[in-house]
């Protein structure tokens, strides 16, 4: 009877060690690489979750080439409300416009006089070269704008005070208020256009010479943990 119980046990442990090897060699070899492509897909996606390879910088030759747009006068005139209620091209050097008139009827002073001869005096060169900086688009249409603001403010001023403009305007002979009113609608409008547009095409120039300068942070809070991020010891950073 043992040496029965005896032979029983080791036929069980013989049909035991065949299943086993069946089952190993029954197994898919095809899912055995799926872990090393996990790992690469692994890699990869942290590779390309890395940081991005900075721009490469075009030449002044190309940055200026590239900087100069058509004119969409079409396009320009649908975007004109849209830039006007969403950025500070145009509320803004109206704004400081009537702020240097005002001042300089009210305030007279040297800072009143400097304000008055840059944005409002012909041209207002300061408002017309603001307003066509800071347009999205369509830059020659605020700076016409920031000039024809600037004409209206002459005349308010002209009208009000006229002795002040004479007085302003150095090496230039007595004219009329006629005459100051007249050059202020012809000369401002047409100098917001020209300067206005070279304005935004200098704004496109910057950006295009500079690829990289968006890329970089602009937030102080960001700087701060850069910067922290670097002072950690290196064993803190691979954590």
């Amino acid at each position: 009877m043992a040496r029965a119980k005896r032979t029983d046990r080791a036929e069980a442990r013989r049909r035991y060690r065949a299943t086993v090897i069946e089952s190993d060699q029954s197994t898919d070899p095809e899912l055995e690489p799926a872990e090393p492509e996990a790992a690469g897909g692994r890699a990869s996606r942290a590779r390309s979750s890395g940081p991005v390879a900075p721009t490469q910088r075009p030449s002044i030759v190309a940055a200026f080439r590239g900087s100069f747009r058509p004119i969409d006068l079409r396009g320009d005139i649908q975007a004109l409300p849209w830039i006007t209620l969403h950025s500070k091209a145009v509320w803004l050097p109206v704004l400081l416009t009537v702020i240097s008139a005002v001042a300089y009827v009210a305030i007279p002073s040297v800072v009143s006089a400097i304000l008055f001869q840059y944005f409002v005096l012909t041209p207002p060169i300061a408002a017309i070269f603001l307003a066509g900086f800071l347009a999205p688009r369509a830059s020659y249409l605020t700076g016409l704008i920031a000039g024809l603001v600037g004409a209206i403010a002459l005349t308010i001023v002209a009208l009000v005070t006229f002795s002040q403009i004479q007085a302003a305007q150095a090496n230039v002979p007595a004219t009329t208020v006629d005459q100051v009113i007249q050059a202020g609608f012809v000369i401002s409008p047409i100098s917001g256009v020209i300067f206005g547009g070279a304005a935004g095409w200098y704004k496109r120039f910057l950006a295009m010479a500079n690829p990289n300068r968006a890329a970089r942070p602009t937030k102080p809070g960001d700087r701060n943990r850069r910067r922290d991020s670097n002072n950690r010891p290196l064993l803190a950073r691979r954590r």
